[in-house]
């Protein structure tokens, strides 16, 4: 009943109480988060993009290059 109460305060507007995410702290940092960009964080989101690129550029080689010897090689027989 309480939380049904509180809810019908806040959506009349007669509520005193501030809301929840006024007062977040994580709120907060993201919201200065995307005021200033910090070049730190900028170079290692970079870095982790290139890494993640360079993962999926290898899986896709090894994929492709095991496709293509399994089409030339016969699976019966050996090489």
């Amino acid at each position: 009943m309480l939380v049904v109460h509180c809810s019908q305060l806040s959506r009349s507007g007669r509520s005193d109480w501030p809301t929840w995410h006024d007062k977040s702290l994580i709120m907060q940092a993201l919201h200065e988060e995307d005021q200033k960009p910090n070049p730190v964080v900028q170079r290692v989101k970079v870095i982790m993009s290139a890494g993640l690129m360079l993962v999926h550029a290898h899986r896709y080689i090894v994929h492709t290059q095991k496709e293509q010897s399994d089409v030339l090689t016969p699976s019966g027989t050996s090489s």
